[in-house]
């Protein structure tokens, strides 16, 4: 059995998969429609999505009809075309927006802005909004026809354009953890590169033919005198890291590697998709109560009583920037989705087996 979030072999002795359920599989070429993780992997924190009690009686009544036809000899079709798909991922990377563009000497500011949309546009589903760096206002939508309907009610007032643009694909990024913080700082990132690509051949090889294999930077842990790194791949490199078990060797020793994703926080506002250097908010939102007034300055930053906690995206007891905010969580399913190499990686991930930063 082959794992579908790590790509492992497993015995099926080994997988605690039921032999007379894979004997029935395995005749009718049915594996592609079952999508099965290891024990190893829902350890570290890999969740599927779990399919409806219907899909599953379904899954049963085609298995049970296709081993009749089989023991008959009357199976003659792709037994494949009758089993229901657990799990299907389609990612869509078109981005429909209107921008509106302010006159010389207007200046667009996200509060003016939102109220704009609100009044002209009340029953038009909004995906997000926005200020680009050049002080347009962004609206972006689900599709062209809902586009063209927002287009319409604005231009007769305002200054409008409708633009569709492909979002970029992101990159994979890892973490490196347990290197010797005493050889290898951001000072010299190009000596860890070496260091890693002359013991792991592999890498160094694919490294070679023109993949991508970038130091970002490195993070000293002074109490442990060792340090991390990120590090942003070619999703072939990443590939040969999964087949090696999230191990990479350097100098005299291996390190444990995680899958990156980072969500691009404001710790003023602490909302998602930019940072507070570029944050339009009157006033700023505390990370840890929600109150409006700076992180630094509250008094449950040191608090051990998480009740006393609470997240300005959710209301829950954490902190904004905690891996189990449901806000969080959905915008690394959304890097995720846009990170190329990751169109099977399963969602609602918890760390270590992807560290949420």
């Amino acid at each position: 059995m082959t794992c579908d979030c790590c790509n492992e072999m497993y015995h099926l002795s080994c997988s605690k998969f039921d032999k007379d359920v894979y004997s029935v599989l395995e005749k009718q070429n049915c594996f592609e429609e079952i999508f099965w993780c290891c024990s190893l992997c829902r350890a570290r924190g890999a969740k599927v999505d779990v399919p409806s009690n219907q899909t599953m009686m379904s899954l049963i009544n085609a298995l049970q009809m296709r081993v009749s036809k089989l023991e008959d000899g009357t199976s003659t079709s792709n037994p494949a075309e009758h089993f229901p798909s657990l799990i299907t991922t389609q990612v869509d990377h078109t981005s429909h927006q209107v921008l509106m563009i302010p006159n010389e000497n207007q200046k667009l500011d996200l509060k003016t802005f939102s109220e704009i949309v609100k009044s002209k546009l009340p029953d038009i589903p909004i995906k997000k909004l926005g200020i680009t760096s050049k002080g347009h206002g962004f609206i972006q939508l689900p599709d062209k026809s809902i586009c063209d309907k927002a287009l319409n009610k604005l231009k007769d007032e305002y200054n409008v354009t409708a633009k569709k643009t492909e979002q970029r694909e992101f990159l994979p990024k890892i973490t490196i953890y347990d290197i010797n913080s005493n050889d290898y700082s951001n000072n010299n990132k190009d000596d860890l590169k070496t260091a890693i690509l002359n013991k792991n051949p592999a890498i160094k090889t694919t490294v070679d033919e023109g993949n991508l294999f970038e130091v970002l930077f490195i993070v000293p842990d002074k109490s442990k005198n060792m340090s991390k790194t990120v590090i942003k791949l070619d999703p072939n490199i990443l590939q040969i890291i999964k087949v090696s078990k999230y191990k990479i060797y350097i100098d005299f020793g291996s390190c444990r590697v995680s899958d990156r994703f980072f969500a691009k926080q404001c710790y003023n506002c602490q909302k998602f998709g930019h940072r507070s250097e570029n944050c339009s908010a009157d006033e700023p939102t505390c990370r840890f109560c929600a109150a409006n007034h700076k992180s630094s300055s509250c008094a449950e930053r040191k608090s051990k009583n998480k009740s006393n906690l609470k997240c300005a995206n959710c209301t829950g007891n954490h902190c904004t920037s905690d891996s189990s905010c449901p806000v969080l969580r959905k915008q690394v399913d959304y890097v995720i989705a846009r990170t190329k190499g990751m169109e099977n990686y399963p969602k609602n991930l918890i760390p270590p087996y992807a560290i949420v930063t």
